[in-house]
């Protein structure tokens, strides 16, 4: 997984999805372990290993990871974390998860 995504975080039936500006459709965002959410001022904001604020819905991110299509290439761990109402395609993240332009 060495492939470099651009787009904006946006909420989809309660689901954090990267929403690229062209006609695919949004991804479903797999978090690392190591990255929380928590809910400030109704926004959702999405917090690193350190508990800093590191995006919000509505900023422009980009980060490294890769694509699959298919929640069953997941290790089953990471499947049942995943909510029945939020399908694929899905973005693993991988490396590099950077704020482009804060929506705030």
């Amino acid at each position: 997984m060495d492939a470099l995504a651009r787009g904006t975080l946006v909420l989809v039936d309660n689901c954090i999805r990267l929403d690229s500006g062209k006609s695919l459709p949004s991804e479903l965002l797999i978090w690392p372990p190591d990255f929380n959410f928590t809910i400030e001022n109704d926004t959702i904001k999405v917090l690193n290993d350190k508990n800093e604020i590191v995006a919000s819905i509505g900023d422009r991110v980009q980060m490294g990871g890769g694509e699959i299509h298919l929640l069953s290439q997941l290790d089953k761990s990471i499947q049942e974390q995943v909510p029945s109402q939020c399908p694929g395609p899905y973005w693993i993240i991988g490396e590099g998860f950077t704020t482009i332009n804060p929506s705030k």
